[in-house]
């Protein structure tokens, strides 16, 4: 084969025996005859010429199979090298970055699964081929012995650099449980990439038939499905996904991705980057697909937050407005427009960002970020998250200030001593009622709860007077979750700026609302969002109405605060009483903590584990849910009363009916409800009149229904105090009834017996009717 390839006008170069270099300093210069060579033997790579030099023998066995027209030898029957002829102008490398937490290889190519080398700038490169034996004592073998053949240089760089991809995707292909999983993320990257679904099969199926997995036709029809996905507004794996389920680094899989053709490599070879065109809508996927690449410490850079985009920066969520999102793009890829026929970097243009905040959400790809806390957390399902990082399945960042050890199986006795951590810092605070200190320390465990619930209740510290100590347990009850004292604000007066105050809470990723000094508290708007599980308004800097998922606690004190009737029903009533008239005037001494805040600070961890402790034993039990009931919290309540009766703690939702404020309204109501009552049962004169022989008129049938008019005459007869404004009565009241309409008053009667009275709408062709009934209550 010598003789045949000096005849062709290759050149071949004698090389030290059991070595690859060559025997004379000055071979690049000079011509050698068969009979000059010797046993070991270098085919010289002149420019025009290149070596596909295969290291991994992944690579090596994906050649072993093919049908080579091209001069082509290895060893131990397998393919190390193929030549071909190209105008190949610079050595191309297939190469692994080496990145901190990465699988590790080894060996003299352990990261470098494949080059194509070359003579580049005059610079004489060689080869050895058979004949020759290589220095671990193995002897090449010819594979193929015709003459290299001419392939365009792009071809051979994409066929080289697809064979590699699917080489590391061999080596780290998962085994069963997660193989249809990689699919659907590899199948998503092939879509992204816009390639058509015969490409997408045909690649899946050669993956498949070399990894040896049995379903290469489920595994290859994934391009229909992603296809469907996409069109149905939903998410799709891709490279980030796939990365995670291979088990490497997301850097290995972005460099697979440009080896694929599925992304644009940078030109200073350094990551991805985005190529500036016209085409708006081209060049923002192509930045959306660098920001679900986008990592910082191994986490996504930026996530989706409700219908917004935020990130995570020291333990708070924060949302991004067009600055801020520029600011992440500028970092997560690198920008280039075309100058003179060159690539030159800039920075992200403002019509993408403008095109990213207003995006569908089918076209987001980042992750959905829910929560973000410094202490370890439960999620939904009784998971405990106990290190730092994003878990996409709950959509929890954890950003750990405080990181603790919790018993895997806590026993009763640990939970015992945990309640006690839990209360000591609390026990010196005046509560009135068992259920004060219970609910205090529902209020304490909720935040490690937090995903387990919907919406969640205003936790409210009422006190007769100020110095009680309301804000002291709020701030050293809530620092071991906040990792700080809780932010107070004093609640806005009206209803619109109690609007603009929220809407700035969410947006700068508050995780507790506070309001403080409550005097009077009643805003429609609160009450709203108090049962709400998104929170939508519309903010400054962002093209659409903000959108964000309600994960914050809410928590308040005053003094004797009066609470609206909507804004009670929607709270946990939490009171204190120090039974003096300067409460601040108390001797510390006889506190078992002077300096709380200190002790809370030191104690920061040993709270943390013990409320985890608590709630780890409730889980451990399969989560049982408790019979406590609250309107529009009904998870809340039965989950909190399920921990608190596995852990023998009495007094959860029992709070006093009689702290119930009055509704003026309700008030009228009940009074009305009562006149109905007696009227129907013949105990009143609705109207007052008597005919010419002084007997009473009745100018409706109270045994039966009765029309709004009626209604207002009995008012009047019995001088009840109803407003009617300047309105129609009758409308008046038909509009009062309607807002009642299946309500259940109860009071004791005149005989002791406990009576309920419930309100009935009836709608005939002639009109509405109203009617009472009466039943024993309960």
């Amino acid at each position: 084969m010598e003789k045949s390839l000096i005849e062709a006008g290759y050149r071949l170069v004698p090389l030290l025996d059991g070595q690859k270099r060559p025997r004379d300093n000055n071979w690049g210069q000079n011509s050698y005859s068969a009979d000059d060579l010797g046993n070991q033997v270098g085919l010289v790579v002149e420019k025009g010429m290149v070596d596909v030099d295969l290291d991994w023998p992944e690579m090596r066995r994906i050649f072993t199979d093919g049908n080579y027209n091209t001069l082509v030898w290895g060893r131990k029957g397998e393919v190390t090298h193929l030549i071909y002829r190209s105008d190949l102008d610079r050595p191309v490398t297939f190469k692994l970055p080496k990145v901190t937490g990465a699988p590790l290889l080894t060996g003299d190519h352990a990261y470098t699964v494949c080059e194509l080398r070359t003579s580049s700038e005059g610079e004489a490169y060689q080869a050895m081929i058979p004949g020759s034996t290589h220095p671990d004592g193995d002897k090449l073998e010819w594979i193929n012995r015709q003459l290299p053949i001419e392939m365009p240089t792009d071809s051979l760089v994409g066929q080289a650099g697809a064979y590699a991809a699917v080489a590391v995707l061999t080596r780290f292909y998962p085994g069963e449980g997660m193989r249809d999983e990689l699919a659907l993320a590899l199948t998503g990257c092939m879509v992204r990439a816009e390639w058509s679904e015969e490409q997408i099969t045909n690649f899946m199926t050669y993956l498949c038939r070399l990894t040896g997995d049995d379903e290469i036709k489920m595994r290859a029809s994934k391009a229909r499905r992603t296809l469907k996905r996409l069109e149905a507004g939903r998410k799709v794996a891709g490279i980030p996904r796939a990365a995670e389920i291979l088990g490497i680094p997301i850097e290995w899989m972005q460099e697979i991705a440009f080896w694929l053709g599925w992304k644009k490599s940078n030109p200073k070879g350094t990551g991805s980057a985005v190529f500036l065109s016209a085409q708006v809508a081209e060049v923002a996927k192509q930045a959306w697909d660098a920001l679900s690449e986008y990592r910082i410490d191994g986490d996504p850079g930026v996530y989706a937050y409700g219908e917004a985009l935020a990130r995570v920066d020291d333990g708070r969520m924060q949302l991004l407005d067009g600055s801020g999102l520029k600011f992440e793009l500028n970092r997560c890829t690198t920008w280039y427009t075309r100058d003179d026929q060159k690539w030159k970097p800039v920075s992200a243009p403002a019509n993408v960002v403008e095109d990213m905040l207003a995006a569908r959400r089918r076209d987001v790809t980042v992750p959905t970020l829910k929560q973000v806390s410094i202490v370890p957390t439960f999620t939904s399902d009784g998971r405990l998250l106990n290190e730092n990082g994003f878990d996409e399945t709950s959509g929890i960042f954890l950003d750990l200030q405080v990181s603790v050890d919790v018993p895997t199986e806590p026993t009763r006795q640990q939970v015992w001593s945990a309640l006690r951590q839990l209360w000591t810092p609390i026990s010196q605070f005046p509560f009135e009622d068992k259920s004060d200190k219970v609910h205090a320390l529902a209020m304490m465990l909720e935040p490690y709860m937090r995903d387990m619930f919907g919406p969640t209740p205003l936790y409210f510290i009422n006190k007769p007077a100020a110095g009680t100590g309301a804000s002291l347990f709020i701030e050293t009850s809530l620092f071991p979750t906040l990792g700080a004292w809780p932010d107070a604000q004093t609640p806005p007066r009206s209803d619109d700026e109690m609007k603009k105050t929220l809407t700035a809470c969410f947006v700068d990723g508050i995780r507790c609302v506070y309001f403080d000094n409550a005097n009077v508290l009643n805003s429609a708007s609160f009450a709203s969002v108090l049962t709400a599980e998104v929170y939508a308004a519309r903010i400054l800097g962002v093209s659409k109405m903000l959108r964000v998922p309600v994960q914050v606690q809410w928590v308040g004190s005053g003094n004797n605060t009066d609470l609206s009737g909507e804004l009670y029903r929607r709270t946990v009533d939490i009171r204190m009483d120090a039974k003096m008239a300067n409460p601040e005037d108390r001797d510390v001494s006889g506190f078992r903590i002077k300096d709380l805040k200190s002790w809370v600070r030191d104690h920061q961890a040993d709270q943390v584990r013990a409320a985890l402790t608590i709630i780890q034993y409730w889980v451990n039990l399969g989560m049982p849910m408790g019979s406590g009931s609250k309107a529009s919290y009904e998870a809340w309540a039965a989950k909190m009363s399920g921990l608190f009766d596995c852990i023998g703690v009495s007094g959860f939702l029992d709070t006093p009916v009689e702290r119930r404020p009055e509704d003026p309204e309700e008030e009228v109501a009940r009074e009305l409800f009562i006149a109905m009552d007696k009227a129907h049962r013949g105990r009143v004169n609705p109207s007052g009149d008597r005919n010419e022989y002084g007997e009473p008129v009745r100018r409706a049938e109270w045994s039966k229904p009765v029309r709004a008019g009626d209604v207002v005459d009995l008012v009047r007869a019995l001088n009840i105090d109803f407003d009617f404004g300047f309105k129609d009565e009758r409308k008046a009241m038909g509009a009062f009834l309607t807002r009642f309409n299946g309500r259940i008053f109860e009071f004791e009667a005149d005989t002791g017996r406990n009576l309920a009275l419930k309100l009935s709408k009836h709608a005939t062709s002639r009109g509405t009717y109203w009617f009472v009934e009466r039943s024993l209550a309960g």
